[in-house]
């Protein structure tokens, strides 16, 4: 019943955060496309608005157009092209449902890194409808931008739970008090927590430290040989 009380909760959690981003952003598609590297990217550039072809993908990965090497955001705008033409309101809705998609993987990664749902949630709404984001979002240029968070957060993701595989084959070792399996987080991970430091704490000081060997005796001034003078 609790299991399906969370899920139920993230569902509901992941549907708002959706539904007030494209809510915030829906009107950049009434936008027009820009004089300002918007013409670069797509108004001026025939390769581009031919759609993804062979020779256009050779281009995107041999060539630095407008002072940039970005073969995936120059794919992403003649796949664009392909499907809305030069129609600026299909350019701005793939913009704005990256940057959707970019808020849902983000709160995500913080609900499964920290199991603290509503800090992440608040967090995740934060950066959805930050205006330094507005640029982003709104301008067709900017698809880079969007386009490198979302492969940074998937990134992220993998190795998150990567991470978490592993730790859940680290076997249990039998009578060794420094390691010890056990369950943490809102999701049951599986954490070791390593107790060096405690058992060290409280160990008697004749097992941390071996006796000294005893000091050899310095002989008496007497017993040295004397100086031959001459």
């Amino acid at each position: 019943m609790l299991e399906k009380w969370k899920l139920e909760r993230a569902a509901l959690c992941y549907g708002l955060l959706a539904l007030v981003t494209l809510a915030v952003y829906l009107p950049v598609l009434e936008a027009r496309f820009v004089t300002f590297d918007d013409t670069s990217y797509l108004t001026d550039n025939p390769i581009v608005q031919a759609g993804l072809t062979w020779e256009g993908a050779r281009w995107a990965f041999t060539q630095s157009h407008a002072a940039n090497w970005h073969p995936l955001s120059w794919l992403s705008h003649m796949l664009d092209c392909q499907v809305y033409g030069l129609k600026p309101a299909g350019h701005h809705l793939t913009g704005l449902l990256f940057h959707t998609a970019n808020t849902l993987l983000l709160f995500g990664l913080l609900r499964s890194m920290t199991g603290a749902f509503w800090r992440s949630a608040f967090v995740a709404a934060l950066f959805a409808l930050h205006p330094l984001h507005v640029e982003s979002v709104a301008w067709v240029a900017e698809r880079k931008d969007v386009l490198s968070t979302f492969f940074f957060m998937i990134t992220l993701l993998t190795y998150d739970r990567a991470a978490r595989k592993s730790e859940t084959r680290i076997p249990k070792s039998e009578g060794n008090p420094n390691t010890e399996i056990r369950r943490a987080g809102d999701g049951g991970q599986e954490r070791t927590a390593d107790h060096g430091l405690q058992t060290a704490a409280h160990a008697p000081r004749s097992t941390l430290h071996a006796p000294r060997p005893p000091r050899p005796s310095r002989p008496s001034r007497s017993a040295a040989t004397p100086c031959s003078s001459y």
